[in-house]
């Protein structure tokens, strides 16, 4: 497990990387503040054995308004988000959360 501290704003995040089955799991909370408003975002990764992102799921609140972000990689690297497709992500092998330090590891 690990405890980032957001130097550019007020902020934390912990997050704990972990082996399910066949598949690494990358999961953890970010709080931090956004354009004034407190946010709390949860979020898990799950990447194959390769590290390449499969699924991923962000919940949470920004201000009073709520987040759900459900992404979806198929193996010809296709993406959806919420069920929709995303041809502009075609070919993108993993996800980097620009709130999230830990996103970059992947």
């Amino acid at each position: 497990m690990i405890l980032w501290r957001l130097l550019a704003s007020p902020g934390h995040e912990s997050a704990a990387i972990t082996q399910q089955r066949n598949r690494w799991n990358l999961a953890g909370t970010a709080l931090f503040a956004y354009d004034g408003k407190a946010c709390r975002l949860d979020y898990e990764i799950e990447c194959d054995m390769s590290w390449g992102t499969r699924d991923a799921s962000i919940r949470g609140q920004i201000g009073d308004a709520p987040v759900v972000m459900m992404l979806s990689r198929d193996n010809d690297f296709s993406w959806t988000a919420n069920g929709v497709a995303q041809p502009a992500l075609q070919g993108c092998t993993d996800i980097d959360m620009g709130f999230s330090p830990s996103t970059n590891s992947l």
